[in-house]
């Protein structure tokens, strides 16, 4: 995998190079520019990259000028000290739009919305059954691999009271209230990691520990409001009426 860099700050520049390095040692750096004109000749020359990593206020106009010099079509993360710009960075088939100052966990982020975009469907399979060989069924059900500050650690699935998805990240919320981001990226990968007897899909974006339910209530049109507390923070769910037979049951209070 290659990757460019454009910024014309070298702070800022030499800073997302080495989270970059760090986040993913095996792909390339292809080039870094400072200015539109630089970047167009680096393109025309040297090649395209998978993906770009582009600031928008460059020395010598805005980054979006690139696209009308040269016909770019590839994912682009933005990173930038403005957020005015979002609309049109989305029309340029931007990945993700990063504020400043640019954190490890908001480039991993990026990353794994970049590769769960990307990745074909054999290269998935092909990822998770590398994963699945090397990793015991067992503990693949007791422990998640989650990152955060340029490390990796775990979270055993006991301690976990929700799981959420969130523009193709994953997290897990413990039951200290504490947002996990995790190496996941969709929420049917990690529901197939925690025991199902312990866990429940309650909506397409949550799934819900049982020992993190404060409350099960009847709702509006057959469906259930499902109470949910983690340290200091609470929140309620709705349980879809087609979902409702399926919750009870996993709850363990049958019909009602």
């Amino acid at each position: 995998m290659t990757y460019a860099i454009v910024e014309d700050e070298l702070l800022c520049q030499n800073h997302l190079g080495k989270i970059l390095a760090a986040l993913r040692p095996s792909w390339q750096l292809l080039f870094t520019t400072e200015t539109v004109a630089a970047t167009v000749e680096q393109l025309n020359s040297v090649g395209v990259p998978d993906i770009i990593f582009l600031d928008i206020e460059l020395s010598d106009g805005k980054s979006f000028e690139i696209f009308n010099r040269y016909p770019l079509n590839i994912p682009v993360v933005f990173t930038t000290a403005f957020d005015s710009y979002c609309l049109q960075a989305f029309r340029v088939n931007s990945v993700d739009y990063i504020l400043k100052p640019v954190t490890t966990d908001a480039v991993l982020e990026a990353i794994l919305k970049f590769e769960n975009t990307t990745l074909t469907q054999e290269a998935r399979i092909s990822r998770n059954s590398l994963f699945n060989s090397l990793v015991q069924p067992s503990l693949r059900s007791t422990r998640i691999l989650t990152y955060a500050k340029d490390s990796y650690s775990f979270v055993n699935s006991q301690d976990i009271a929700w799981i959420e998805c969130e523009d193709k990240c994953v997290f897990l919320i413990t039951k200290d209230g504490v947002r996990h981001l995790t190496t996941f990226t969709t929420l049917n990968e990690i529901e197939e990691s925690v025991p199902h007897e312990r866990f429940f899909r309650v909506t397409r974006s949550v799934v819900v520990a049982i020992d993190s339910i404060t409350g099960v209530s009847k709702s509006f049109n057959y469906r259930l409001t499902v109470a949910l507390k983690a340290g200091s923070h609470t929140c309620r769910l709705k349980v879809s009426a087609a979902r409702r037979k399926d919750f009870l049951l996993w709850f363990g209070l049958g019909k009602v």
